[in-house]
């Protein structure tokens, strides 16, 4: 026997995206009840920003409408690092009546580097000219640069051969 009041809301997602940039998931939900009722929609659980298309849905019976929950990375979001937020569908017409889907985000790793600055000295024949260069990581993982040079005419010597920097 189908019950007056019930709901459901899916599916469970999880997407991934890049530190400074919004994740888009659609939800559907369904009114899977005997009655028109309304559905109040929250997000919990969240450290993100999430924002829901909507925070409100009425539907009759055996009708589905469909929502969006944006989820804003945040630009120093390190590699890998996830947030879930829990999306509810709650009755109005029996509160105690609900459905929830876990969307869970992760911020795609970002690789990168930087080699400044740009030199050019004068050395007297027989004599070294040493330069100082700053590698960046300008991603946000930890990652390991290996330093080679190339096309020089005259002998070069690295003071390291391979650094490992944080983001």
């Amino acid at each position: 026997m189908q019950q007056p009041y019930g709901v459901d809301l899916s599916p469970d997602q999880a997407k991934s995206g890049s530190p400074g940039q919004n994740v888009t998931y659609t939800l559907s939900i369904t009114n899977i009840g005997q009655v028109a009722d309304s559905f109040d929609l929250a997000a919990t659980g969240q450290t993100w920003t999430t924002t829901l298309s909507t925070s409100l849905v009425s539907l009759a019976p055996s009708a589905s409408a469909d929502f969006t929950v944006t989820v804003a990375i945040p630009p120093g979001a390190p590699g890998n690092a996830t947030d879930m937020v829990s999306i509810s569908a709650r009755s109005q017409g029996a509160p105690s009546i609900n459905a929830s889907a876990n969307l869970t985000t992760t911020a795609t790793a970002v690789y990168g580097v930087s080699l400044s600055p740009d030199q050019a000295k004068f050395a007297i024949p027989g004599q070294s000219a040493t330069y100082t260069l700053i590698v960046t990581n300008s991603g946000n993982m930890t990652d390991t640069f290996d330093l080679t040079v190339s096309g020089n005419n005259w002998p070069a010597n690295l003071s390291d051969t391979s650094l490992t920097l944080g983001p």
